[in-house]
């Protein structure tokens, strides 16, 4: 899907496994659009577990879709690397609003209620082709993955860690993505 020219623009997010890049992709036609590239830190690469984890994150996130979850478009290699590609959500992490001002109640509500919807969504979606139940466990809430656009919609990141009942390419004892 994004066989594209691809230019960075700027780190948005570092986390321990993997950069996250805001970037212009352009394809023949010019058309473009920007999106969230996540690429796998160079030395985890070569380690096959940790390319597996990072490919069953996009594949769990691309059988999800929920306003309130970050849409996953593909999942590939950029000169080389592992690639996750996303949408871009304009705007700032929870803890990078908590950290500017305190938040009146009736906006914690709603936030608290778009997280809720968005996890009851995970853990109750069927995988489209077995219609088994996904019984998706995020296990890493935290206000720096909960990100608010400039519009004020909430979205829900980083699934790195979750628990979830699907086909994975890393399979570990605690069923752990």
């Amino acid at each position: 899907m994004f066989g594209r020219k691809v230019s960075f623009i700027k780190v948005i997010g570092k986390g321990g496994f993997g950069t996250v890049y805001l970037a212009e992709v352009e394809d023949n036609n010019r058309f473009r659009q920007r999106i969230a590239i996540k690429l796998l830190h160079d030395k985890y690469q070569e380690i096959s577990q940790a390319v597996a984890r990072h490919q069953d994150e996009a594949r769990l996130l691309g059988l999800l879709n929920h306003d309130n979850i970050v849409k996953v478009y593909d999942l590939g290699k950029l000169n080389g690397q592992p690639a996750v590609f996303m949408e871009y959500v304009e705007g700032v992490t929870l803890s990078q609003l908590l950290k500017q001002q305190p938040l009146p109640a009736k906006i914690v509500f709603e936030i608290g209620a778009d997280c809720a919807s968005a996890l009851n969504s995970a853990f109750s979606s069927v995988h489209p082709k077995t219609n088994q139940p996904l019984c998706v466990i995020h296990r890493d809430i935290k206000p720096s993955n909960i990100l608010l656009s400039k519009s004020g919609v909430v979205k829900i990141l980083d699934f790195g860690i979750a628990r979830a009942n699907f086909d994975r390419e890393s399979r570990t004892q605690t069923n752990q993505l």
